[in-house]
Parts: C-alpha cells; sequence; structure tokens
C-alpha cells in the first residue's frame, strides 16, 4: 500500500501530537500544557510549510490543505493522549 503525501504529513503530525500530550501532561496542567502545545504546532508549521513545497513541488500547499492535514490530526491526536494520560 502506497501513502500519498496527505497521508504522510497527517501520520507525522499524529505522531507529534501524541508526543506533545504525553509531554504537555508530564510538564503540568492548564495553560502550561496548552503553551507547549502552541509552540510545538508553530514550529510543526513552519517546518511543513518549507519542507512540503520543496519536496513535493506538485502539492498545491494552502491553509486549507494545512488544516486538513496538519492541525486536525495533530490537536485531535494531543487531546486524546492528554486526556488519556490525565486520567490515568
Amino acid at each position: 500500500m502506497k501513502f500519498g503525501i496527505e497521508q504522510k504529513t497527517a501520520l507525522i503530525h499524529v505522531g507529534l501530537g501524541s508526543i506533545v500530550g504525553f509531554t504537555s501532561n508530564l510538564i503540568g496542567g492548564g495553560l502550561t500544557s496548552v503553551l507547549v502545545v502552541v509552540i510545538f504546532l508553530a514550529v510543526s508549521s513552519q517546518l511543513s510549510s518549507r519542507l512540503i513545497p520543496t519536496l513535493y513541488p506538485e502539492v498545491d500547499y494552502t491553509k486549507k490543505w494545512w488544516l486538513s492535514n496538519a492541525l486536525y490530526p495533530f490537536i485531535s491526536f494531543w487531546l486524546f493522549t492528554w486526556v488519556l494520560i490525565f486520567n490515568i
């Protein structure tokens, strides 16, 4: 099974969201964890906005593409991991 660029980007951000969910729970709760998420999201946004167009020039990298392939998986898995570890 071959993965397209959308699936690869989503999988990368799913992994990042899980890692950030774990680390933000270890650091603390409340605003600290939200700050950690915003920092990691800004860094991953900058990296993907520079790497995706150079590695895959055929992809039309727009805000809509970034929202559906990076932001939604990242936030969903961050929240899932954070709540799961918080309740353990």
